[in-house]
């Protein structure tokens, strides 16, 4: 009662997780999204561009199926049968995509932060700080090359401490936006080690200034969002033509 809702696991042993067939798209509960979709689309003229929802990469949605804990001991002891379900999970994401992508076009509104793509897919990858950089490029790494391969580019939002897997996160392709909320101490690090890589939208590293003083401790060169809020339009506008006047011709 007054909780979020969060996924239960649906097995603890590599015997039942084999067991799990891919569902059929057509007949699982995610059609709900579509129905809601439609609904507001025919209510809006059928135009507008949707945001998708928050999903995770194949590991961590294998990881809300398997019992954590077993899943963690299954991934040292019994691997071929965690990438298994990781393989089903990686195709019924793909089916729930190519849907999705075919109902309403390719463009879209992350799942957070709320930031624009035009191609591509987003998600939560948040189980990888749980991991060692090899169990990584083992396990997850090849779920997020599947999904960048076949869809064009990537944005992650990843509220894990994994500063260890940085070095990974920054080898992927098509990475287009990256988002790390895990505090202040190490952001303003991830700006200058992934300002070639990507942009990033990241928990801001010194709320206890102005955000353009706080900016200014950037290396030249990052590419990121800056998040301001505003009261009134007024003050939108001033802060606008603040953000312009500073930042516009970097």
């Amino acid at each position: 009662e007054g909780q979020a809702p969060f996924a239960l696991p649906m097995v603890t042993t590599s015997a039942e997780a084999a067991k799990i067939k891919k569902p059929m798209l057509a007949s699982s509960t995610l059609c709900k999204y579509f129905d809601v979709i439609d609904a507001v689309r025919r209510k809006t003229g059928g135009e507008g561009v949707v945001k998708l929802p928050d999903i995770q990469s194949p590991m961590g949605i294998a990881a809300l199926i398997w019992n954590k804990a077993d899943l963690f001991v299954a991934m040292h002891e019994e691997p071929e049968a965690v990438k298994e379900l990781a393989e089903k999970v990686q195709s019924f994401l793909a089916d729930f995509f190519d849907e999705w992508f075919a109902r309403y076009g390719k463009d879209f509104i992350a799942h957070f932060p709320d930031y624009y793509m035009p191609y591509g897919v987003t998600l939560s990858d948040d189980e990888i700080g749980a991991v060692s950089s090899k169990m990584f490029k083992e396990f997850f790494e090849p779920g997020l090359r599947f999904l960048t391969e076949r869809y064009g580019a990537l944005g992650i939002h990843c509220c894990a401490h994994a500063r260890h897997q940085w070095e990974n996160l920054r080898g992927l392709q098509n990475l287009k936006l990256l988002n790390l909320n895990t505090g202040a101490a190490h952001v303003h690090d991830a700006f200058d080690f992934f300002k070639d890589k990507c942009a990033q939208w990241n928990e801001w590293f010194d709320a206890d200034v102005p955000f353009w003083q706080a900016a200014e401790r950037l290396s030249k060169g990052t590419r990121c969002v800056i998040n301001v809020n505003a009261e009134t339009k007024e003050e939108a506008l001033r802060l606008s033509e603040l953000l312009n006047e500073k930042y516009g011709k970097v």
